[in-house]
């Protein structure tokens, strides 16, 4: 699980475990926690234990109700592509925004340019890292068809997600501007003025890898971020 510090927002990791010795620290260090955004079913884990410890509600897209092991009324289920996150009936100038894709409901969260994606985007090995130079400091900029990011449906299973699937999550992410990703993982953190135009590129190499080129378009393949 992710959180931040409300006063000075630094980034810090707790595990799913929720023990005393972890609630006290949290309530005492950073003010307790005031709300939870889950991405998707395999981060659905401990979530309503979280949430009766801290009395936060916990927020969920209404399609992936079925994934539930445990119900609660803290638990409230998310129904339009894009929602304003607020707490105690202030707006936090988060955003959840409903693009499916791995799940039927996966979301991410956007606040200040920073894209938290979770594995709904998938961050590749090959979008890390800085191509401005080589080995030898000698200027030099990414190959064409190096991608930044995958879009699974079965990531252990490495199952693609379909053209269209791929094509109609564009068509919501379109909409919103970001300068940097955050993926469910330490080390997957990128920082690049055209993120978003890495994130159609690498939908479009995924897209032209499944047959659409030489003849066999897409519409996607036309898109400009």
């Amino acid at each position: 699980m992710n959180a931040c510090d409300p006063l000075s927002a630094p980034g810090f990791l707790i595990c799913t475990a929720c023990d005393e010795a972890t609630i006290s620290t949290i309530e005492n260090k950073y003010g307790g926690i005031h709300c939870i955004v889950i991405s998707h079913p395999h981060y659905y884990s401990t979530h309503v234990e979280w949430a009766e410890a801290f009395g936060c509600p916990v927020y969920l897209a209404a399609e992936d109700k079925q994934w539930l092991a445990r119900k609660s009324e803290r638990q409230g289920f998310l129904t339009e592509t894009e929602t304003s996150i607020e707490v105690e009936g202030v707006d936090t100038e988060v955003k959840a925004i409903k693009l499916g894709g791995h799940f039927p409901g996966s979301l991410v969260l956007l606040f200040d340019n920073h894209l938290l994606i979770a594995d709904t985007l998938m961050t590749t090995l090959a979008g890390l890292g800085n191509w401005r130079a080589n080995a030898l400091g000698e200027p030099r900029d990414r190959p064409a068809d190096m991608n930044s990011f995958s879009f699974m449906w079965s990531i252990p299973n490495m199952i693609p997600l379909s053209a269209d699937e791929i094509a109609s999550m564009w068509a919501i992410l379109k909409h919103y501007d970001f300068s940097s990703t955050h993926g469910a993982f330490l080390g997957q953190d990128v920082e690049d003025a055209n993120i978003k135009a890495r994130v159609l590129r690498s939908m479009q190499i995924h897209i032209k890898h499944m047959g659409y080129a030489g003849g066999r378009e897409h519409p996607l393949l036309s898109s400009s971020a």
